[in-house]
């Protein structure tokens, strides 16, 4: 049969994945230069909770009709007597200012760019397959925090367009549906046990890159292939065409 090339999607996830990106850090900082903007609608502790509750709900929504921002807006609706229209506004503002200082605390994680490219010459399906909690245009500037370009990748999963999230494997199941690729034909690429090689339970192969390895086996699940960015460079490199 004809020799077809042996991934017809490759996902890559960003934070302390592709980018360097301590979790607890991040949040400080994003809290910590977002809630000023909204201190004329609420004290920071309830902007935190309503924050905090809203994108848990996201999390843990199941894959239904409604987007995940949709999921994020009924949560923030309920709990909040200031719609979200109004913060979404801000937010966006927020997005083009103050957030970009969270950049200093970050920084590209080294061979990444190369294993994006080298990923490139194996599919035209690239996949920024990131939890999808956040908007685009916030997940975008990380893409370059990364030394990437978001063009690079044919899907980046944000709340607008996604209806589940990571670790559920409905989250990699609709990345395939919306490709239309196989999910055998599919390959995650992520630095978490849990969040990220759950892709495994939904068909798809996973390499577990281990710069900066989140969890582990027992508690999440065992990668396909697991190595450094050097390794999975090199892995990719190594990937040649196969009979299908």
């Amino acid at each position: 049969m004809e020799n077809l090339l042996k991934y017809s999607a490759i996902l890559f996830d960003l934070d302390d994945t592709l980018l360097r990106n301590n979790a607890d850090r991040f949040v400080k900082h994003y809290f910590k230069t977002l809630t000023p903007c909204v201190s004329g609608y609420f004290e920071e502790t309830e902007f935190i909770s309503l924050m905090t509750g809203a994108t848990q709900a996201v999390l843990s929504a199941k894959r239904g009709r409604r987007t995940l921002r949709q999921v994020f807006a009924d949560y923030f609706e309920r709990q909040s007597s200031v719609s979200f229209s109004t913060l979404e506004g801000i937010v966006k503002e927020y997005y083009h200012n103050d957030y970009l200082k969270i950049r200093q605390i970050t920084h590209p994680v080294a061979g990444a760019s190369a294993a994006v490219q080298a990923a490139a010459q194996l599919t035209s399906n690239l996949v920024l397959a990131t939890v999808p909690i956040f908007p685009y245009a916030a997940i975008k500037e990380r893409v370059r925090w990364a030394g990437l370009d978001s063009a690079m990748f044919s899907m980046i999963t944000s709340y607008e367009i996604m209806h589940v999230s990571k670790p559920h494997p409905d989250y990699y199941l609709e990345i395939c549906e919306k490709l239309d690729c196989r999910p055998s034909r599919c390959l995650m690429i992520g630095n978490d046990y849990q969040d990220d090689m759950s892709a495994r339970v939904a068909g798809l192969e996973t390499f577990l890159v281990n710069n900066y390895a989140l969890g582990d086996a027992e508690n999440g699940f065992a990668p396909h292939y697991s190595g450094s960015m050097a390794e999975l460079l090199v892995f990719l490199r190594d990937s040649a065409r196969v009979d299908q």
